[in-house]
């Protein structure tokens, strides 16, 4: 929530209806302008199927600058690999993303893992009050974000209208996808922890569950539920407009 009186804003944030932090600055009567550049190398031989690639790999390898007033670096790595054992597909990702140097850590939003393209059951608006505790702020939350992230994933690929074309003819594209989920964030000068987050602290976080895909007139739907191994709590359902990776 925002309140301006006065020119200054005072921003309070709320979880399950409770107050988990605020914050109060002057309005200022400047801008921010930057820009930024990369380059990168790519590579894909991925075979597309009509919900998500069956077969092949994709690889991109990215690095980039800021110029301006906010000044950073970042750097980006992004592999998948999809086995095709017909009729199903194992599918693999590994994603590195960070931003260094300059301003990386002060003056940009943080890198959430918990978006539902990433860490599958961990989504933001899924956090109650009592997960947040009793303090200033949310550690559960806090542990997702930060300037670096590296993230990994898992699929096995079932589909479904391949099965059902057999003896029926021309089907809707139907894709069921049982999977893990992994990442870690950290910040700079943070200790890398390398093994299962224990409470609140920084750490790997994990999920497990399966996505229903279904391709509809060219418009890729996506129901997922996900069962956090880090969270108290049960399985989180979410649905978007995406393909899978």
């Amino acid at each position: 929530m925002h309140e301006q009186r006065d020119g200054i804003v005072r921003s309070t944030a709320f979880v399950g209806g409770r107050a988990v932090g605020s914050a109060a600055e002057r309005l200022v009567a400047t801008g921010t302008t930057y820009g930024t550049s990369t380059i990168a190398l790519v590579h894909d031989d991925a075979v597309q199927g009509p919900t998500s690639p069956k077969s092949g790999s994709r690889w991109r390898i990215e690095a980039g600058q800021s110029v301006g007033e906010v000044r950073f670096g970042t750097a980006l790595v992004d592999a998948r690999r999809y086995l095709r054992l017909a009729p199903v597909t194992l599918a693999a990702r590994a994603l590195h993303f960070g931003r260094y140097g300059g301003d990386a850590e002060t003056r940009l939003a943080p890198i959430f893992i918990g978006d539902p393209t990433l860490v599958r059951g961990y989504r933001a608006d899924t956090f109650g009050a009592g997960e947040c505790g009793e303090g200033a702020g949310c550690p559960a939350l806090a542990r997702l974000a930060g300037s670096r992230i590296a993230v990994g994933s898992l699929e096995l690929r079932l589909p479904v209208h391949e099965f059902l074309a057999r003896g029926n003819g021309i089907v809707p594209g139907l894709e069921i996808a049982p999977f893990i989920d992994a990442g870690l964030a950290w910040n700079a000068g943070d200790p890398l922890r390398l093994r299962l987050a224990e409470g609140t602290a920084r750490g790997i976080v994990a999920s497990g569950g399966v996505s229903l895909r279904m391709n509809a007139g060219g418009v890729r739907l996506e129901l997922t539920w996900a069962q956090p191994w880090q969270r108290e709590r049960g399985g989180v359902f979410t649905f978007g407009l995406v393909p899978g990776w």
